[in-house]
């Protein structure tokens, strides 16, 4: 089955090389992945009954959540004086 899949997406990037000059291979697959996530996202949110939660995989995934975290509880503060004042005494 996995031979298939892959012969299948061997003949789908030459078609699309020889259709749009200029493109390689990378490319090609890039917009490939980037189209069936489209669809699984699509397919996901159509799905009422759906409670997927999305995070971020990659190494660095952690830090940047914790900045985002921070980020959005300290641009807050200004429309919370009376706690930004009882976090100064």
């Amino acid at each position: 089955q996995r031979q298939a899949i892959v012969s299948g997406l061997r003949d789908s990037v030459n078609c699309f090389k020889a259709d749009v000059a200029g493109v390689d291979s990378k490319q090609v697959m890039d917009l490939l992945l980037v189209t069936q996530y489209f669809d699984m996202m699509k397919d996901i949110g159509g799905n009422s009954r759906s409670n997927a939660v999305f995070m971020n995989h990659s190494p660095g995934a952690l830090q940047d959540l914790t900045q985002a975290i921070q980020g959005g509880f300290m641009s807050s503060l200004p429309a919370a004086p009376s706690f930004a004042q009882a976090q100064r005494h």
